[in-house]
């Protein structure tokens, strides 16, 4: 597998590594087993390259067991060092405070007809209806007006008034999922370079699926493909990542940060119900409507955890021959 070697931070390929497992297994040696496996998904080898590596190890030439307990000492010395260096990450919540965000004196008010429906509630309910509800909207912060963001994130709990304070942004355009069906997802943007570079960039790294049309996706996929496509400046991504899994998102987010920091975008606005995913799309601005602060994130290195945090016991199953069996990572 020497064509598919791929260098580590270890300065060991990925066959020799494949090979310390293989070792360890055989060994009945589960802690350095496990060990190498999870450094190895910490580097972003998936669990089918490792798979992979481990069938093919060639037999004839296998690290002893003085060279796998070096590279287990110096892995975990580096790992080490690496907790600690996450350690000085801070949460969105302790940058400085740029203002705090205050209601509008003047309701939003919405009417409906009373009717039998409505006067159950209130006698069911002890509510008092007039028919008209009012709702107090955030105001638009005036320090937001004037600075200047790669990218912003609106957060709060459901209800909380996150997409009326998003009509604000009057400039800006609200992320769509207009695909011609009748074309491959590729064939939606403006030229070859933008289709790949932005679909790579949101996490959609399949080729059968770019030579889809949108509307046979799935919805993760379709939400990767969506974004993809309005990946522009003066863009808000309303709901974003709600209809993902979780790590998912904090990947997709990485990749995404990195492609409109590279290619000069500016004054896009994520917002959603979720936080988890915040460190990873690291924006300059935070406006979070629970705690009704504006944070400024600007040059500030916001909580990004090692990979290996947010692996939720992934639990993997190899063959090298023999069955290597389940273990968990």
């Amino acid at each position: 597998m020497a064509s598919n070697d791929v260098l580590l931070n270890c300065n060991k390929s990925l066959s020799y590594i494949c090979a310390c497992i293989y070792v360890s297994n055989m060994n009945n040696d589960a802690e350095k087993r496990d060990f190498f496996a999870k450094y190895l998904l910490d580097n972003n080898i998936d669990k089918n390259q490792i798979k992979n590596g481990i069938s093919q190890v060639d037999k004839k030439n296998l690290p002893n067991r003085s060279e796998i307990a070096d590279l287990y000492s110096r892995l975990r010395n580096a790992t080490t060092e690496k907790i600690e260096a996450v350690e000085q990450f801070i949460n969105y919540n302790e940058c400085p405070v740029l203002c705090t965000l205050t209601k509008k004196k003047e309701p939003l008010i919405s009417e409906v007809p009373l009717d039998e429906f409505t006067n159950e509630a209130q006698l069911n309910f002890d509510y008092e209806f007039d028919g008209k509800s009012r709702y107090y909207p955030y105001e638009l912060p005036k320090e937001l007006l004037d600075i200047d963001f790669d990218i912003m994130v609106i957060c709060g709990r459901s209800g909380s008034g996150k997409s009326t304070l998003l009509k604000e942004f009057s400039e800006y355009r609200l992320m769509s999922n207009s695909y011609n069906n009748s074309k491959a997802i590729i064939s939606n943007f403006d030229n070859t370079y933008e289709a790949t570079h932005k679909l790579s960039a949101v996490g959609l790294n399949s080729i059968p699926v770019w030579c889809r049309p949108r509307n046979v996706l799935s919805i993760g996929e379709g939400f990767r493909a969506d974004v993809a496509l309005n990946l522009n400046s003066y863009t808000i991504f309303d709901e974003f990542t709600s209809t993902i899994d979780r790590n998912v998102a904090k990947s997709t987010c990485n990749g995404i940060q990195k492609y409109i920091r590279k290619n000069g975008l500016h004054n896009i606005i994520f917002c959603s119900c979720h936080k988890d995913y915040i460190p990873f799309v690291k924006p300059d601005i935070v406006v979070d409507l629970d705690e009704e602060k504006v944070f400024d994130c600007r040059g500030k290195s916001l909580g990004e955890s090692l990979a290996s945090q947010f692996t939720n016991m992934k639990v993997i199953q190899m063959n090298c021959g023999a069955s290597l069996g389940s273990f968990t990572i």
